[in-house]
């Protein structure tokens, strides 16, 4: 499949299949630290990002330039190499004290009732549009073999699904719909609004690091007119 550059296309992407590769290079993305606490460090070579946590918590913000409509097609690509896993016990029910991750994969999605969200998140995503939930996908040394989703152990809007990981480099192509339907009702059609990459290791206060080397949407929209 031919990888395009969104932007450019804006009018016809709803007639078009599609991959959306994100930018590896950090100044296309917003900051989304927190005041009350120290943020992770990313680095970027333009090719892969790295992220080393250390009791921190903080990430980066990609907008779309549009809202993608997600359609049984669409999926999201994630390849990534962990080197060092936050000291937790990750299983479901998911709980606050072992929430932490080396990285999650946020997918910010819109189209449905407006989510019950902290003013202090919503001002740093900066998005006009409303958010109705986040799906986070997030690696974890786990003894499953299988991804596994739950809701999150903070808020009734955000599911998380753990990507069964370890050291050696990882890629998972993923059905976003598949997955947001196994914890929620979906009774809205859902559109992707940005992608939030955000570690934190701030409750087991323990250190991570994660290379990010590729991040890629692909969805099949289809034009309601």
């Amino acid at each position: 499949m031919e990888k395009i550059k969104l932007s450019p296309f804006k009018k016809l992407w709803p007639l078009f299949f599609a991959g959306l590769v994100l930018p590896m290079d950090l100044t296309k993305w917003h900051k989304t630290n927190f005041l009350f606490k120290a943020a992770p460090d990313y680095t970027s070579d333009k090719k892969s990002i790295l992220i080393n946590s250390e009791d921190d918590l903080g990430g980066y913000f990609y907008r779309l330039d549009e809202e993608i409509p997600l359609s049984s097609d669409s999926k999201v690509k994630f390849q990534y190499q962990v080197q060092q896993f936050p000291k937790v016990s990750i299983k479901l029910p998911f709980d606050k004290k072992n929430d932490d991750y080396p990285v999650r994969f946020g997918l910010v999605l819109g189209g449905g009732e407006e989510a019950d969200i902290p003013s202090a998140v919503k001002s740093r995503l900066g998005l006009s549009t409303k958010i109705s939930n986040v799906l986070y996908f997030a690696p974890a040394k786990v003894s499953e073999k299988n991804i596994f989703c739950g809701d999150s152990p903070h808020n009734n809007y955000a599911i998380y699904c753990v990507l069964p990981s370890d050291l050696s480099q990882k890629e998972f192509e993923l059905d976003v719909l598949k997955y947001l339907k196994q914890v929620k009702n979906l009774d809205y059609s859902a559109s992707l609004l940005g992608l939030w990459i955000f570690a934190d290791t701030d409750d087991s206060e323990s250190k991570s690091s994660v290379k990010i080397n590729n991040i890629e949407i692909v969805s099949a929209a289809k034009s309601s007119k």
